[in-house]
């Protein structure tokens, strides 16, 4: 008797092993499929990464080698090599679309954190397009205005004892170049707008986020909108002549267009150009089951080519 309850006890003794051990393989198993997959998945991620790479630098050799038989060392239009629709690349096994898009064709907003006469006339353009585009009744204007004003030097150990302090206007400290429409999120005003989400896609059609200090980013009238373009020449006096500024697009020089300004056409020149040393890439990546959007910004001065801001989205 005791010899065969023995027995039965180790054969539920053995079963329970094996199950236990059968437990522990199929464990190992999935967690090995689970690091197989997360390893295949960073593999295709560094690879689109990789292919982003790929494509600013195409860009930037686009930018800094015109096409001698085509495109012209004066000035910048969308009849030129580097605006040419480009086919779908096939690229490490992946498929890439890019665009190169002129980011002066935008109003810089940091045109704003400059001082003097130059902000003024800055402000008075961009209070123009916020008014055509009808964007909260001037209010977004005069919250980015506040925002990118140049009017303290504030050490940043102050900056939390000023945010606290209620008799100071928490947005007027920032002085400092905004990097992205999403920043009006931040501010008390503007955060309970329902209709803020729809004002920054709009918005971003009209206004660029250059990385600049001090420094006035001039809109390309050749790559410039019509909309944004008639509603910034409104303030030189143009408005009469947007026709003939239009039909005689492209511009060889920036005199050629002042001559059309019936107001401050002596500093025209310092807010309008023909050429543009700032471009955006935007490219999408597509490498096995991941996608990687791209927004590169660059900076083409005569031979010196060089990225500037890179923002990346796995999607």
């Amino acid at each position: 008797m005791n010899t065969k309850r023995q027995k039965g006890i180790a054969l539920v003794s053995v079963m329970a092993a094996i199950a236990i051990i059968t437990a522990i393989i199929s464990s190992l198993a999935y967690r090995q499929h689970i690091d197989i997959g997360i390893q295949g998945y960073a593999i295709q991620k560094n690879r689109a990464i990789l292919d982003v790479l790929a494509i600013e630098n195409l860009a930037l050799a686009t930018l800094l080698n015109p096409r001698k038989d085509t495109d012209s060392p004066q000035y910048d239009y969308y009849d030129e090599s580097w605006a040419e629709p480009v086919e779908d690349l096939e690229l490490n096994g992946g498929t890439v679309k890019f665009i190169i898009f002129d980011a002066q064709a935008k109003f810089n907003i940091n045109n704003l954190n400059i001082g003097g006469n130059d902000r003024r006339h800055a402000i008075e353009m961009l209070k123009r397009i916020f008014t055509a585009l009808e964007l909260n009744d001037g209010k977004i204007h005069q919250e980015v205005t506040n925002w990118a004003s140049p009017d303290g030097d504030i050490r940043a150990k102050d900056r939390l004892y000023l945010a606290e302090n209620e008799s100071f206007n928490k947005y007027h400290f920032s002085n400092t170049p905004m990097i992205s429409a999403n920043e009006l999120r931040l501010m008390v005003s503007l955060r309970e707008l329902e209709e803020l989400p729809d004002i920054l896609i709009e918005m971003d059609d009209y206004v660029a986020f250059l990385p600049t200090i001090n420094e006035l980013v001039k809109i390309n009238v050749n790559t410039a909108s019509e909309v944004m373009l008639l509603e910034v020449v409104k303030h030189f006096g143009g408005e009469e002549s947007f026709l003939s500024i239009t039909n005689n697009r492209p511009f060889a020089n920036v005199n050629s267009f002042c001559r059309f300004m019936k107001k401050h056409k002596n500093i025209c020149a310092r807010f309008f150009d023909v050429k543009s040393s700032y471009f955006y890439v935007y490219a999408l990546v597509e490498a096995g089951d991941n996608s990687v959007y791209s927004k590169s910004l660059l900076r083409v001065v005569g031979n010196d080519a060089r990225v500037i801001v890179r923002e990346l989205k796995v999607i």
